[in-house]
């Protein structure tokens, strides 16, 4: 059985720099105002020198006004199966699979980058944009 008392550092690290990405536009800094943890700490979980707990998820979550099970479902922490349909405001599931996907250790650097750069570019991309204005629905 694994153990339900510490997340996995490289699944969290993946998570971190993701949220750093779509929370504060890649700003360390301001990532760590926003979940008011201190920078190092941040850079410690960054290289998967720190752990972190359920716990502290938690408080991450309602810092960044996210669903804690989105962000345990994330990291590996809890199964689809074992929480109930996706609450409001969490995330889509499509991404969940790609925060999987930076979390897991058999994803090549390559793919990872590539995740990111797109994750990027719609936080930077215009409203009407992001909101499918000229896109068909799919």
């Amino acid at each position: 059985m694994a153990d339900r008392t510490s997340i996995d550092r490289a699944a969290w690290a993946a998570l971190v720099s993701a949220l750093i990405d779509s929370t504060a536009r890649g700003n360390q800094a301001e990532f760590s105002r926003k979940i008011n943890v201190s920078s190092r700490t941040i850079t410690r979980w960054l290289k998967q020198e720190n752990s972190v707990n359920s716990d502290n998820i938690r408080d991450i979550a309602r810092a960044l006004n996210q669903s804690p099970v989105d962000l345990l479902v994330a990291v590996g922490y809890l199964r689809n199966d074992e929480t109930e349909a996706t609450q409001a405001g969490g995330y889509d599931p499509d991404i969940l699979a790609l925060m999987s996907k930076l979390a897991d250790p058999k994803t090549s650097p390559s793919v990872k980058r590539w995740i990111r750069q797109q994750m990027r570019s719609l936080v930077d991309m215009p409203q009407d944009e992001a909101a499918g204005g000229s896109e068909a629905a799919g």
